[in-house]
C-alpha cells in the first residue's frame, strides 16, 4: 500500500493523509457550474479538506492551525484571480489600442457555382 492511498477506517470513512488527496476532488468540484469559477465552494472545500488532512499532524494550537489554513487558501485564490484578471484586462486594452497589429483577412471573390437548370 502506498503512503498516498486513502485508507478505510473501522467505520468505513476514508482518512485523508496528503494535500494531493484534497486538491484532486476540489478540482473536480470546481468544474461543476455551481458558482462562477467555483468561487466560495472551492475555498470551503479546500479549507475543510486541508484541515482534515493535517489536524492530526499539526504541531501548533488548533486555532492557529485553522487560521493558517484559511489564510493560505485565501491567498492562493486571491493570487489565482488577482494575477490573471488584471493581466487579461491589460492585454485587452493593449490589443484594442494597437490596431496596427491586426490585419484584415484577405479579400476573396466568392466562388461562382453553376446551378443546373430545373
Amino acid at each position: 500500500m502506498s503512503a498516498y492511498e486513502p485508507t478505510a477506517t473501522k467505520r468505513g470513512v476514508f482518512s485523508i493523509r496528503t494535500p494531493e488527496e484534497v486538491t484532486s476532488p476540489v478540482s473536480l468540484l470546481s468544474a461543476a457550474p455551481i458558482t462562477p469559477g467555483g468561487l466560495g465552494v472551492v475555498e470551503l472545500a479546500l479549507i475543510g479538506g486541508l484541515y482534515a488532512a493535517g489536524k492530526s499532524t499539526a504541531d501548533v494550537p488548533p486555532d492557529l492551525f485553522r487560521a493558517q489554513i484559511a489564510a493560505a487558501v485565501l491567498l492562493f485564490r486571491a493570487l489565482t484571480y488577482g494575477v490573471q484578471i488584471p493581466l487579461g484586462g491589460i492585454t485587452y486594452l493593449i490589443w484594442q489600442r494597437m490596431r496596427s497589429w491586426r490585419t484584415d483577412p484577405p479579400h476573396e471573390e466568392p466562388a461562382s457555382v453553376a446551378v443546373p437548370p430545373q
